[in-house]
């Protein structure tokens, strides 16, 4: 089991060597605990060889300002996807979400008068129905504000669709069914290869996104709230590199006093 936790995380042989996020490896382990666990209850094995497996922890792994995307590969992105992946793209860029959250949003969830999205559910992973679950984290639900051009693609959305009632999904694939992280994540890849944008995932438009607040002068609890981090420790441990460097400043403190 430790092994496999391994192999998943530093890069799978049985997909080109890609590795799993630390998230995706907890869940999976998760899910495969709940099958040994029903197989135990059952009679079928005696213990779940998943308990005595240490459950992976997610480092808090610095973000590097040079792996940021440029506004150039965000434009090149958007003009190479076709909709409603486009407005998705415009949404993840502008307001931060994770793709299970672009998922997840109903049509009632942007409130156009607030300039706003409500940021309370996610897609369940079946992107073949409807469904959804809670989020990640108690304060991954926030309202995010929303600049007007990415209020007009949306509005722009909508009025392409408008027979959606407001409790459905504001985004659906093409045989009308909801979009999941898993089925995002390889739409993504399709468009970035189209855009010649390498070494990103969708995860990349929230490191954006939170740079960009950060460029602009917004405090650490306000990055946190965007993103709906547990903590403020969480937001510096992935962005304190992205940080204003008062370095200079400081030595002229000394500079004047000795």
């Amino acid at each position: 089991m430790r092994d496999w936790q391994i192999i998943l995380a530093a890069g799978r042989p049985w997909s080109d060597g890609k590795p799993l996020a630390e998230s995706s490896v907890r869940t999976l382990t998760g899910a495969l605990s709940a099958l040994f666990n029903a197989a135990v209850s059952n009679g079928h094995i005696s213990r779940n060889p998943v308990a005595g497996v240490r459950r992976r922890t997610a480092a808090n792994k610095p973000v590097e300002p040079h792996t940021v995307l440029t506004v150039e590969q965000l434009w090149a992105l958007i003009d190479a996807a076709d909709e409603p992946v486009r407005t998705m793209l415009i949404l993840g860029a502008t307001a931060g979400l994770r793709a299970g959250e672009v998922g997840g949003l109903r049509v009632r969830s942007v409130d156009i008068s607030r300039k706003a999205v409500d940021v309370t559910e996610q897609a369940d992973g079946a992107y073949s129905s409807w469904g959804w679950r809670p989020l990640k984290s108690d304060t991954s639900r926030r309202t995010i504000p929303l600049p007007a051009s990415t209020l007009t693609a949306i509005r722009t959305h909508l009025d392409r669709q408008p027979d959606y009632a407001p409790a459905e999904p504001l985004f659906r694939t093409l045989h009308g069914g909801q979009w999941s992280s898993a089925h995002l994540g390889r739409e993504w890849r399709k468009v970035a290869d189209k855009a010649d944008v390498e070494g990103h995932t969708w995860h990349s438009l929230r490191h954006a996104y939170a740079s960009r607040l950060i460029a602009a002068g917004s405090s650490v609890t306000v990055v946190q709230n965007r993103l709906g981090h547990a903590s403020a420790s969480v937001t510096l441990g992935v962005y304190s590199h992205l940080m204003p460097n008062d370095d200079e400043r400081t030595c002229e403190v000394f500079d004047g006093l000795l």
